[in-house]
């Protein structure tokens, strides 16, 4: 099932200099979260517990994944989510995303009571 794509993946975004960000679904971070627990867990009921979700919501961030992407990206192997090569081959960058934006975050809360408003 390697790069398996989904006939469903009809999501199309406008693509213009500079607002590429501004096409993304708001979910997408979510999503991407979603992706990476479930990636290290491969148990749906794990990730839930570590974020603090439904199973809806979890499978709702993999479907928008997957439709954004035209890939499927888990098979469910004896009740374990299993990435595909599609999501092994996503895996670090929606990682290196993700502990990014983490970084940038906590260093905006870090300096926040020192900023002021003009």
């Amino acid at each position: 099932m390697d790069h398996v794509i989904k006939p469903e993946a009809t999501m199309a975004y406008r693509h213009e200099p500079g607002l590429e960000v501004l096409a993304l679904p708001s979910a997408t971070l979510d999503a991407m979260k979603s992706f990476i627990v479930l990636a290290d867990t491969q148990n749906l009921s794990e990730a839930v517990r570590i974020l603090g979700l439904t199973r809806q919501t979890i499978r709702r961030h993999i479907n928008l994944i997957e439709d954004i992407r035209g890939v499927i990206v888990f098979t469910l192997e004896s009740g374990a989510y299993r990435l595909t090569e599609a999501g092994q081959a996503g895996f670090r960058a929606v990682r290196n995303i993700i502990n990014e934006a983490s970084r940038w975050m906590d260093g905006l809360a870090a300096i926040s009571p020192k900023l002021e408003l003009c």
